[in-house]
């Protein structure tokens, strides 16, 4: 008998301690790995759904040379940092100035002017209309209305390090008309055309007058434009409320009897359309009006202290767009006289008369922040608010003489519940709707719904396992019980080769050569749904009478395949021929245009038919080789006892193979739904990863994993000067795909542990 030394066993035992050790350190790397990749995803998604938080910046008093009540408006920057907190005071005289709030000095001063013939004269300022947090309206005494904006900006640019740089730019100047000075006026400049400006002004008799000037490069006035607006009734417009849209065609005006008057004008200025909308049925009166970011919602403040928004819809009984309510915000406990709209996003600020301010999200009507510093709660009331140009931060004047400062932590307002998993009314649409859609310019509302991407990452798959399901099952069965061994030896290695095609490869192939195939034979490819099983039924039949001879029973021990390939040939054929038959017969000739016509099926080249070709081609090979090891692995002696009793392979295959190899083909299909489930390229290359939702076969989808990789390049990542919402929003598709597969797979080991337990163990 052989023994080993005491050396050798100390040397083996050695071994077998690091060997454990090594595994052991692998497999706690691999749980960690794993572990703190969750770790990190959802430490990237939970400050989407952090709640606003409001916490007092600074406090100082106003100058002793100025007085509260002689304040017509403040307004507040802040930096990044905020080492920047600039307050901006507008006197009614006409001054502004500028206010550190950390340290209380000023920091600049100026007056402003009337400009009139090229030179500047001395004018008094009548009435200050806000129309931006930093940008007012102004009237003089003599009839002139002005533009100006208040700008504070960090002087490093320009040498003073430290030190910010305040001015105050005259943007537009409008001239004074013969006859009656404005009551109010709302006076805008264009962004996108430098000397382009309108303005809306309200006359003394409740007309409203349209004023529109264009400068070309050298400054000549190109185009000009006077119309002079008025409804049925005049008198129920009063001085209350009026705004206008930036490039001019429309101009909005409350009533005082609760009513919405719009007109729109041409670039020639006359009145192509108007409308009276009775808002309000109890006749509150209209107090605040103000154009949100992108110029397409309306913001209005009412009397009874709701804030809503207005924007152009269509309508069910006419198909032209009418001024319709689309958003109700919080409301407020007294009137509302002043609505301040951010300039990034869709917030807006309103402001009542018991000195509250309100900072809501227009998208979701969810209620950002509330200051209320009123005597109630042991503060003097705010007389005058604003708002920072990117709505993080608040400025409050109080009836002492205090300037107060609010940082409103929000980096993601346009995020919620609602927003993300809920229908909701966007700006431009008819109705509340699931939308995705991350680009549009700098004054777009971002629509961020997962629902159409959830919805398709189940219609890829489903669509997919459609074509795949039944191919790799009955595949799987038919090499497993019914052909012959040499052939399995063959097919089997095969068909799992197909595993390792990239996935790429595959989404190449069907985007840019089978997809113009199946546009060009769209009708063939329909009729081979029928023409197929219609050959194999009649192949059937056939084989009935036929099956008894001998040279029919000697090609149906195995050798099946072999007259099902002419078969599919016939079928196939039969759908081709008949195919230009068939679409000439359709109304107009053409199959995607009747399609389109008649039946109001858009069809898309790229669509879900080949996505359930490529994808399904990427599936087969896994549920086939996992099913047919499933089906191989039944005991002999099962499939052998069933047919000494008279059963037929069908039979054996039927009752007894598969409900004992059912837990495996269950696992076979949940992993290859799960496959189908994360599938990235081929959904990204087969479709035009266009986020609908409809069951439409010629539409293309977009699904979580392929919203991932085409986003995830344009996605800033968050900075400090960038919150980075889509990035963080991806993060969250991430987790939804983890938690999807995560789902299937533990229902699947549930099901297939139920069915071990019902058919017994093999």
């Amino acid at each position: 008998m052989y023994t080993l030394s005491k050396t050798t066993l100390r040397r083996l035992k050695r071994r077998d301690k690091v060997a454990r050790w090594v595994v052991t350190l692998g497999g706690v790397v691999v749980i960690g790995s794993v572990t703190a990749m969750l770790v990190l995803i959802v430490a990237t998604v939970l400050p989407l759904f952090r709640a606003p938080r409001v916490r007092l910046l600074a406090e100082q008093r106003l100058p002793a040379s100025l007085a509260a009540k002689d304040v017509a408006a403040v307004g507040l920057e802040m930096g990044v940092h905020e080492k920047l907190l600039v307050a901006h005071v507008l006197q009614r005289n006409g001054s502004v100035k500028f206010i550190d709030l950390h340290g209380g000095q000023v920091l600049a001063s100026s007056q402003l002017f009337a400009p009139r013939e090229g030179a500047p004269s001395n004018g008094t300022v009548r009435t200050i209309a806000r129309i931006g947090p930093a940008a007012y309206s102004l009237i003089w005494s003599d009839g002139t209305i002005s533009l100006v904006e208040m700008a504070v900006q960090t002087a490093a640019s320009h040498g003073a390090e430290g030190k910010p740089l305040c001015t105050v730019r005259t943007r537009a100047t409008i001239p004074p008309e013969k006859g009656s000075i404005p009551v109010r006026a709302v006076l805008r400049a264009s962004k996108d055309k430098e000397g382009s400006v309108t303005c809306a002004a309200l006359l003394p008799d409740n007309h409203i007058l349209l004023l529109r000037r264009e400068e070309d490069l050298s400054g000549e006035i190109a185009t000009k434009s006077r119309t002079l607006l008025s409804s049925e009734s005049p008198a129920r417009i009063g001085p209350i409320a009026l705004a206008a849209v930036q490039n001019g065609i429309i101009v909005y005006a409350g009533t005082a009897d609760g009513g919405l008057l719009w007109w729109k004008v041409d670039n020639e200025g006359q009145v192509v359309d108007q409308e009276t909308v009775p808002a309000f049925h109890d006749k509150r009166a209209v107090l605040a009006l103000s154009m949100l970011l992108g110029d397409m919602s309306l913001a209005v403040g009412d009397a009874g202290g709701e804030v809503s928004t207005w924007c152009f819809v269509r309508t069910d009984s006419d198909s032209s767009r009418k001024l319709r309510l689309i958003h109700k915000m919080q409301p407020h406990a007294a009137a509302v006289r002043q609505i301040i709209p951010s300039e990034r996003s869709k917030a807006l600020l309103s402001f009542d008369e018991q000195g509250v301010a309100a900072l809501d999200y227009m998208t979701d009507e969810r209620r950002l922040a509330t200051i209320a510093a009123t005597a109630s709660n042991g503060s003097p009331p705010l007389v005058q608010v604003g708002l920072s140009s990117r709505a993080d931060a608040l400025v409050g004047l109080d009836a002492q003489g205090n300037l107060k400062a609010w940082h409103i932590l929000c980096l993601h307002p346009e995020i919620s519940w609602q927003t993300l998993f809920g229908k909701v009314q966007y700006e431009g649409y008819d109705e509340p709707d699931y939308v995705w859609q991350t680009t549009g310019g700098d004054d777009y509302e971002p629509k961020m719904s997962l629902v159409p991407l959830l919805f398709g990452t189940f219609k890829a798959t489903l669509y997919a396992m459609l074509f795949a399901g039944p191919l790799a099952l009955a595949a799987a069965a038919y090499v497993s019980h019914f052909t012959t061994p040499a052939f399995k030896q063959w097919i089997k290695p095969i068909v799992e080769i197909m595993a390792a095609l990239p996935s790429v490869v595959i989404g190449f192939v069907v985007a840019l050569w089978l997809a113009p195939i199946v546009e060009r034979r769209l009708v063939a490819l329909l009729l081979a749904l029928l023409s197929v099983p219609a050959a194999l039924l009649a192949f059937l039949l056939v084989w009935q009478v036929v099956r008894s001879r001998d040279w029919a029973r000697r090609i149906a021990h195995g050798r099946e395949f072999l007259l099902l390939v002419p078969i599919l040939i016939v079928g196939i054929g039969a759908a081709i021929w008949a195919a230009p038959w068939l679409e000439r017969a359709l109304p107009g000739g053409n199959a995607t245009r009747w399609l389109g016509q008649y039946l109001h099926l858009g069809y898309d080249q790229r669509n879900s038919i080949i996505v359930a070709f490529g994808l399904g081609f990427a599936v087969i090979p896994i549920i086939f080789s996992l099913a047919e090891d499933a089906l191989s692995n039944v005991p002999h002696s099962m499939t052998a006892a069933s047919m000494a009793l008279g059963a037929s392979r069908w039979q054996t295959l039927w009752r007894v193979v598969l409900p004992s190899a059912s837990p495996g083909i269950f696992a076979a299909v949940m992993i290859g739904f799960g496959r189908a489930v994360g599938e990235t390229m081929i959904i990204l290359m087969a479709t035009g990863c266009t986020p609908l939702m409809d069951w439409n076969p010629f539409n293309g989808m977009r699904t979580l994993a392929a919203n991932i990789a085409m986003e995830i390049p344009e996605a800033p990542v968050p900075d400090l000067g960038s919150p980075g919402t889509l990035y963080r929003v991806l993060f969250l598709c991430a987790v939804l795909l983890f938690v999807l597969t995560f789902a299937l797979n533990t229902v699947a080991e549930v099901v297939r542990q139920r069915l071990r337990k019902r058919y017994g163990q093999y």
